[in-house]
Order: C-alpha cells, then structure tokens, then sequence
C-alpha cells in the first residue's frame, strides 16, 4: 500500500517538478525571445553602422532561446515532435552545445566585432558632436554678428530715415518761412530795393509800384539824394550819407521823395551792407515804406489835440487827467488857477498823492485839519473808486466840487469846479426856507391858538341865526328876515367848515395834531358816510355804490380821520360828477397790497399836468371869477396829509373828460383780522341815484 501511494507521491512530485521547469523554461524563454526581439529592433533602427556584430549578437541569442524550447519539449513527450532530430542524445548535445555553448560562442563572436564598430561609432559621433558645438558655436557668433551688423543696420537706416525727415522738416519750414516772407511782403506796405557800391539803386521789387504808385523802373541808376524833395534839409542828408559811406546799417530813415508825376511823398527806409566773401563792399540791401498816410494822420491828431487843448483850456472847470499809474497826463490852465499855491508844482509826471499831501502840509483843505492821515487814506480810496461828487472847502474860503471818471484803461479824469457862489446861493436859500419855515409854523401856531377865539362868535352867530330861522322865540315880521337868517346860518356853517380845515391842515403842519387810533370796522363807517352824501348825490342825480370785498378786515387807524378822509373824497367827486354820472367807493384788504379805499366817478377829470395844483394847499384849477365849482382848495391836500399820517399814501389817476380814480392805501400791518368778519354790505348792495 506504501509503495503505491509512494510511487503516486512520486509521480506527482515529479509532475510539480515538471511544471515547474517548464515555467521557469517558458518565462527564461520569454525574456530571451523579448531581448532578441528588442535587440533586433533597436539594431535595426539605430545600429546600421554596427550591424555585422550586432548581427552575431542577436543570432547568439536567438541560439539561447532555441536551447531554452528544447528544455521545454524535454518534458512533454507530445512536443517532441518540434524537434526534427528524435535521439534524446543529440537532443541534449543540440540543447547543451548547439543551444547554449553555442550562443554563447555567438555573443561573445558579435561583441567582439560589436565593440570596436561601437568605439569608432562612439569616436565618430564624439567628433561629429565637437564638430556640431563647432559649428552651432560659429552659428551663434555668426548671429550674434548678424544682430548686430542688423542692429547697426537699423541704426543706421533710423538715422538716415531721422535725418530725411529732419531734412524734409527742414525743406518743408523753409517753404512755409519762404511763403510766409512773400505773404508779408504782400500783405506789408514794405517793398524791397538794392543799390550798387555807388549807392546807386539797381533792384526794386514790384511791390513799390503797388503800393506808392509809382514804377520800379524810375528808381533805377539814382540814389536816394536824387530822389530826394528835401534835399534842404542838410543835417539830416550828412548824418545819412556819413552812415553810408562807413558802410553801417540805418533804420527808419525818413525824407521826402518826389514822384514821376511830381506828388510828394513821405518814405522810410531801413538796410544793411553787403559784402561778397572777400569782404568787399557790394552795396545795400533793404526795405522802403510808405508813411505818408500816417504822416497826414499825425498832423491831423496834432491838429486834433491842439483843437482838444483849446477846447480844454475855454470851458470854466479845472480838467486833470491821470494815467494808470496816477500820475498827471496833462491839466488846463483853469486846474491851476484853482489850486493857485499848488500850481507851480502841477506839472505832467506829478501824482496825484503828491498833490494831494502837498495841499494838506500846506492847510489849504479845512476838512483835513486835525486828522489829516486819515482823510488822506478817504480820500485816496475815493480817488481809486469814485462813486459821486465830493465838495471840499478851501482855506481862502472857496468852495471845489471834485468829480472823478475812472476810464477803461485805469486812468483817471477830474473835473474841479468852484461852487462857491452856488454855495452862497444855497444858504441864502436854506436861510430864506428857515425864514419861510419859521413863519409858516408861526401862522399854524397862530391859528391854532385863535381856534377858540374864531369858533367861539361863529358858533354864537349860527346858533342865533338858526334861532331866528326857525322863529323859535316868535314870528320875526317880515320873511325876508327869515331868508336873512337862513343865508347867514348857512354862511356860518360854510365859514366854520373852512375854518375846521383850516386849524386842522395847520395842527398837521405843526406837529400838533395827534392819532386817536382803534380797530374800527369800515363797513359801519361807509354805510354811515354813504347816508350823508346821499342828499347831495341826489341833489346832483349821481348814482352812489358801495364795493366792498366779501373777506374785509378790521383797520386800526383814526376813526374820526378815516370819516373825514372818506367824506371829503366822496363829496369831492360827486360835486365834480354831472347829472347822470356814477361815483363808485371801493373797499378791499390784502396782506400783500394793504387797506385800500378807491373813489372812482364819472366827473369831468383832471389833465395830468394839473393834477399837482389839485394836491397842493388853498390851491383851484377852476380860479377865475366865473368858476362854477365852489370851495377852498383844502380837500385833497388835508385829505393827502391824514393818509400821510397813518403812513399811507394818496394816488390820483384822472383823464379829462372821463374821470377820476382817487386810491388811499394804508399799510397791511393796518389791517387786524376778525374771527367773525366785519362785513356789513356786500358789492353792489348799496346804490343811490
């Protein structure tokens, strides 16, 4: 039983031991078919100069791999038909020796011729490479040469493209320099000349024709000297010709020169000598001009200015002018008799800071006196800046009136003027207006005092005379008694009337008079003056109305003066409006406009220029003997006068023929607001006809 299993166990180890070398054959195999393989390749693509051993090399080991597949069908029977030669013997030598010695012997054949082709390739490809660093070294200098001879090229070619252009700038400057000359010789009232050494002239240029008129040809082969028309004017000719014959230039040369058609001239000329390389003296080369319109234009100023200056010296005002810097351009002859102990210093070049300092040492201004750098510093800023007239008073007791222009350019014209008999003037006319004054408020003071005593027998002959009227103690007889009394009733009411205006037109004047003021509702106070002129409208058949606007206020004025000044203009207007007219009082109040008041009627107007005598005191439009509207004049000016005292004013706008529309306006802080309003009528809710 042992022996089986051992021959089996046996068996089976020699199977594994099989397997075995045949992987280890197979895998040795492999590696050999693969470095044939490979070497095969590599010698093929990269070795061709060393191909005879490499040729060895590769048959060596493909040797190698054919002793390597006879040890592999050594054991599997059924592969041993790979083998052409069935003995196991030569098997073995072909295995042994053919296979492996042989190979080896191969290899070793193969390196020995592949070792030398190896050196002398390796000896070829060290030279080739030195050859290649040679050659990549004289590649590198030859670039760098290359760059460089480029880069001095490029150089090279950017200084000539700078130099063209400069060349072309040039070029191109000197055209436009060159046309720039022909466009000012065109343009310029200069022509252009030549002479020869003998001063003789031999060019002209065409322009000298242009421009005098007179041809080019008729200049040449003479000298200036010959051209000449003054010729009398010998200083003048010697110091040129000295200048031309030391050969210097000459600028400006003026003289008279005497045309082919015999016209006078006046020219300039400018030139400089020319000399050829050798320094010899070839003539002059210049430019001529024109001047005689200018010539013409400053004998025409001078005539001008002596004309200014004569006109200057006739007007009756001291005249100064002052240049930029503040110094004297000229003054007439009338500055300086106003400023006698100045006048031997005011001389053109003085300032006028000077001047004025020496008239303030010297005491001749009285408003200086005793604080004199500070009215030099008021003064010098009134000087810089003018703004009005300034009056000084002099020692010798004159009276100057300074005005000062500040002219566009930065000088300065005074204007002195002595006033002073329009000063003795004025106060004789202050005096006789304090006169005036005086007597005036002595007549208002008068006739304020006597108010008592006239009312007093006034009030005494209208009551009595009202008494008899009405025959309240009796029958008086005769009516013609009765007609008496009421004439002489109602010429008192008519004096007594007068009489109030009049003590009350002077309380105002006085000063006396007084403002009573309260908040008062208008709308009261126009009914109530609307019922008292309602007789006398109807008297007359004129249509009353009332206008008052829907949001009147309150007034806070005189209410005693706000009836008076209402009563007066509506009487005024319907006395002054015929049968048939209308008489409209128009009351309104706005923050922005104030309380106003507007009478307007249909009457029979005012021309405008008259309209100032109708605001003016004891004054009538109508004042013939045969006038047809009674009165004293007093109205509208006390009228105008109580507006005046509350602060407001009176305007008056008529047309004759039309009417007149008189406004009082008092001031909006006038006006007081009621929380429940004050109005009483609404527009057009009254009317009388």
């Amino acid at each position: 039983m042992a022996a089986p299993i051992f021959l089996i166990i046996s068996a089976q180890t020699k199977v594994d031991q099989t397997v075995l070398d045949v992987a280890l054959e197979s895998v040795r195999a492999a590696i050999l078919l693969g470095i044939v393989g490979y070497l095969w390749r590599v010698g093929r693509d990269r070795f061709d100069q060393t191909r005879s051993g490499w040729s060895f090399i590769v048959g060596g080991f493909g040797l190698l791999l054919f002793g390597s597949l006879l040890d592999i069908t050594d054991n599997f029977e059924g592969l041993n038909f790979l083998v052409v030669v069935g003995d196991t013997e030569v098997e073995a030598i072909l295995e042994k020796f053919v296979g492996f010695l042989g190979g080896f012997v191969v290899i070793a054949v193969g390196l020995m011729l592949w070792v030398p082709s190896v050196q002398r390739l390796n000896l070829e490809i060290s030279e080739r490479k030195e050859a290649e660093d040679a050659l990549r070294v004289a590649r590198d200098e030859l670039e760098l040469r290359v760059e460089e001879r480029t880069r001095d090229l490029e150089e090279t070619n950017e200084t000539l493209k700078r130099e063209i252009t400069e060349r072309t700038r040039v070029e191109e400057a000197l055209q436009i320099r060159k046309q720039q000359f022909r466009d000012f010789a065109e343009a310029s009232g200069d022509w252009f000349w030549e002479t020869d050494a003998e001063h003789r002239f031999t060019w002209f240029s065409d322009r000298v024709e242009e421009i005098t008129g007179v041809p080019a040809a008729f200049h040449i082969g003479k000298s200036r000297l010959e051209l000449a028309a003054d010729q009398t004017e010998q200083e003048k000719w010697h110091a040129h010709l000295e200048i031309l014959e030391a050969r210097r230039s000459f600028r400006d040369f003026r003289f008279l020169r005497k045309g082919h058609d015999g016209r006078l001239q006046h020219l300039t000329s400018s030139g400089v000598p020319v000399f050829d390389a050798e320094g010899n003296f070839k003539g002059y080369r210049g430019t001529g001009t024109d001047i005689s319109a200018e010539v013409k234009a400053k004998e025409m100023a001078a005539g001008a200015q002596e004309r200014f200056m004569a006109a200057i010296e006739s007007v009756s005002d001291g005249l100064a002018l002052f240049d930029a810097d503040d110094r004297m351009v000229f003054c007439n002859n009338r500055f300086k008799e106003l400023n006698p102990d100045l006048a031997p210093k005011i001389v053109p070049g003085i300032s006028f800071e000077e001047m004025l300092r020496d008239n303030i040492a010297s005491d001749r201004i009285l408003d200086a006196l005793g604080d004199e750098e500070t009215f030099i510093r008021r003064r010098m800023e009134q000087h810089r800046n003018p703004s009005g007239p300034l009056v000084q008073r002099r020692r010798d007791g004159h009276w100057l009136e300074l005005r000062e222009e500040r002219m566009p350019d930065g000088s300065t014209f005074l204007v002195n003027n002595d006033i002073t008999e329009r000063k003795a003037e004025e106060e004789a006319m202050l005096a006789i207006m304090r006169e005036a004054e005086i007597a005036n408020r002595t007549k208002s003071e008068f006739l304020a005092n006597m108010s008592h005593e006239l009312r007093t027998p006034l009030n005494a002959i209208i009551g009595f005379s009202e008494i008899i009227k009405d025959e309240r103690l009796g029958p008086v007889g005769s009516t013609k008694y009765r007609d008496y009394a009421g004439d002489i009733n109602e010429s008192g009411q008519h004096l007594l009337a007068l009489i109030n205006d009049i003590l009350d037109l002077s309380k105002i004047e006085s000063g006396t008079d007084e403002l009573h003021e309260e908040n008062i509702e208008i709308s009261g106070i126009a009914n109530d003056i609307m019922r008292l002129v309602a007789g006398l409208a109807q008297t007359g058949s004129v249509e009353l109305e009332l206008e008052v606007s829907d949001d009147i206020a309150m007034l806070h004025a005189d209410k005693r003066k706000v009836r008076q000044i209402l009563l007066n203009l509506l009487s005024n207007a319907i006395k002054f409006t015929p049968d048939g007219g209308k008489v409209t009082l128009r009351i309104r109040s706005r923050a922005e406009s104030g309380y106003v008041f507007q009478v307007i009627d249909t009457g029979i107007g005012i021309a405008f220029e008259d309209i100032p005598m109708a605001l003016a005191p004891f004054q009538q439009i109508d004042s013939g003997p045969n006038r047809r509207h009674a009165g004293t004049g007093l109205g509208l000016p006390l009228t105008k006068s109580l507006i005046e005292m509350h602060g407001g004013y009176l305007d008056l706008q008529s047309e004759v023929g039309v009417g007149t529309t008189v406004t009082v306006r008092f001031p909006a802080e006038r006006i007081v607001r009621s929380p429940h309003g004050t109005k009483a009528i609404s527009a057009g809710d009254r009317k009388v006809g």
